[in-house]
């Protein structure tokens, strides 16, 4: 992501990952599918532990964890076929992709064609949509929309989170995931639009000399 002050574009914040520009280069990056497989009872020979399947990387054979049966799998494939329905929904392009906790998380990020300018300063604040999910329902599926902003010369940058979704991995997740899709595609372009209002607002409002002087004063002490 890349946001602009006046005639400087700066590259936004830095992310960890692999730079990617398709979904299937995004299935790539990740590498690994999940095996679910049962646990041995370790008292009953011959018998599994009921209710539990343990989750393992197909590549590395690394235990992800301990899966209770009440949650849903969704394979890395299926995983960021979510965030690649959404990119259709925003027209983004895909950025990058980022395992963690070894296997048990997976992010991926889509920059957005929509920008928001405000008019007075020339600044550009930039567009991005996330995705974060876990595997093993140690945690949500969750699509976050952000922007960026550039604040400073020295690459400082400002992040504000504008809406976002979540859905356990219960029951149907597929299913779920597409109704979060359909309220973000039905109130994306309000919030877009809201955030439009706000920095068009601010930007035609200057700070006085006594304002920018308690601020000032309040960061400093």
């Amino acid at each position: 992501m890349k946001t602009v002050t006046g005639n400087i574009v700066r590259k936004c914040y830095s992310r960890l990952g692999k730079a990617v520009t398709s979904y299937a280069e995004a299935i790539a990056a990740v590498g690994f599918s999940i095996i679910p497989t049962a646990i041995p009872h370790p008292y009953k020979t011959g018998e599994t532990i009921p209710n539990e399947t343990g989750l393992f990387r197909s590549d590395t054979k690394d235990c992800l964890g301990i899966h209770s049966n009440r949650f849903a799998v969704l394979q890395p494939a299926e995983s960021l076929r979510a965030l690649e329905r959404a990119r259709e929904l925003v027209n983004g392009k895909w950025s990058t992709v980022q395992v963690n906790k070894g296997g048990r998380m997976i992010a991926g990020f889509v920059d957005l064609d929509t920008e928001i300018k405000a008019p007075k300063r020339g600044d550009t604040i930039a567009l991005s949509l996330a995705y974060f999910d876990h595997f093993d329902g140690g945690g949500k599926a969750r699509f976050s929309l952000s922007g960026c902003n550039l604040t400073c010369d020295n690459g400082m940058t400002s992040l504000k989170s504008i809406i976002s979704f979540n859905e356990k991995h219960i029951g149907d997740i597929a299913g779920r995931l597409s109704v979060v899709e359909a309220k973000m595609q039905f109130e994306l372009a309000m919030a877009v639009e809201t955030m439009r209002e706000q920095v068009t607002k601010l930007d035609a409002t200057p700070m006085s000399s006594d304002e920018v002087t308690g601020f000032a004063r309040a960061l400093f002490p």
